[in-house]
């Protein structure tokens, strides 16, 4: 694990204000779950952070929440805040078995890591309850970060991920499902990406994805990297959330799993 890749990836949690994501998120389930026991899956759960705020969130409203979360690297830090709702598990999530479900399940930033975006997104709505709520927050296609990924990091054969063709993938696997985006819009500060050479680079990671030194394709860093000294010091951050769940309605299942 790189450490200056995580300071990066923590400044720019940082410029963003999580909270708003937080609130879109548990107004989604308090229009979708009655108040009781709520077993949650949190898919990519890194720091635990924006975890903790929502079961945080979701106590005070009136629930009994129980967290899972999954990471492929679980930081230390995180196992020391665990308590007895809440359960991590150090695995990939391709690995995780299929045989549990959960009230919610939720994917915040994570989706980029999770290989085949449509397979995950199956893999994801199998681990949701029938009359469960499916919770994906990615960047929108409006946000900047968004654009310079596409502009200088995309793989040619995984480009287009954004939160727009995200919620298109979940309405095509099961149009029995309900799907609403609600997007939370934000500032974010370029200013330390100009600190010095390894904050750049370390920035260029993050908007590759890619935490491995190998990982990211530096073909386009030095366009990158000049392109940043004449970047206005704040730039538009715009995060969408994918709200997906079983469409009593219309009598359909929750989303298909994988098949």
């Amino acid at each position: 694990m790189n450490s200056e890749y995580h300071i990066q990836l923590n400044r720019l949690k940082e410029s963003f204000d999580s909270a708003n994501e937080i609130s879109v998120a548990a107004d989604a389930i308090q229009k979708c779950i009655p108040c009781g026991e709520l077993n949650i899956l949190d898919v990519g759960i890194g720091e635990g952070k924006a975890a903790i705020q929502l079961i945080g969130r979701l106590s005070r409203m009136g629930y009994a929440p129980r967290l899972t979360g999954i990471d492929i690297y679980v930081p230390p830090s995180l196992y020391e805040k665990s308590t007895h709702n809440i359960k991590l598990c150090e695995i990939d999530f391709a690995s995780y078995p299929l045989t549990e479900k959960f009230d919610v399940v939720v994917a915040t930033q994570s989706l980029y890591y999770l290989g085949s975006p449509e397979l995950a997104l199956r893999k994801l709505a199998s681990h949701t309850r029938r009359e469960g709520i499916l919770l994906v927050t990615m960047w929108s296609n409006r946000c900047e970060l968004y654009q310079l990924h596409e502009r200088f990091c995309a793989d040619p054969d995984r480009r287009k991920v954004a939160v727009q063709h995200a919620a298109r993938m979940l309405r095509e696997i099961d149009n029995y499902a309900t799907v609403e985006v609600v997007t939370t819009v934000g500032k974010v500060d370029f200013t330390y990406w100009q600190e010095s050479e390894e904050t750049c680079l370390s920035a260029f990671r993050v908007l590759a994805r890619a935490e491995s030194a190998d990982d990211p394709d530096l073909s386009e860093y030095a366009k990158f990297r000049e392109l940043i000294t004449v970047l206005p010091l704040c730039g538009k951050r715009e995060n969408g959330t994918i709200i997906s769940w079983w469409d009593r309605k219309r009598g359909g299942n929750c989303i298909s799993p994988m098949r």
